[in-house]
């Protein structure tokens, strides 16, 4: 099974600061990350969809279990799966649209 693993490129803050925008384009359209070092200490240049992703993973990772429950999903074969209409999920919203339709008044 793959799990992708982010590599960053090291540029010096002079070297980004001169090709700004095509950093940030390959950032962006590329989900290319970027170890930016200076004398300060380093800064890391990701898109926004990969941080949103990174803060996702960090989520489900923070709940126990989840992992486990994901590695056993992504290993469970396709015909084992259920549809959406045989899900939990369609009964429990099927059983709250006809809730809030009963109670609607006249």
């Amino acid at each position: 099974m793959y799990i992708g693993v982010i590599s960053m490129k090291t540029v010096c803050s002079t070297t980004f600061r001169k090709d700004l925008f095509n950093f940030l384009k390959k950032a962006v359209r590329c989900n290319e990350v970027f170890n930016i070092s200076s004398k300060a200490g380093s800064t890391v240049l990701m898109s926004e969809d990969s941080y949103n992703s990174l803060m996702e993973t960090v989520y489900l990772n923070s709940i126990p279990g989840m992992a486990e429950k994901i590695l056993d999903g992504i290993q469970t074969p396709i015909e084992d799966c259920v549809t959406y209409d045989e899900s939990m999920w369609e009964e429990e919203r099927v059983q709250n649209h006809s809730n809030q339709a009963g109670s609607k008044r006249p």
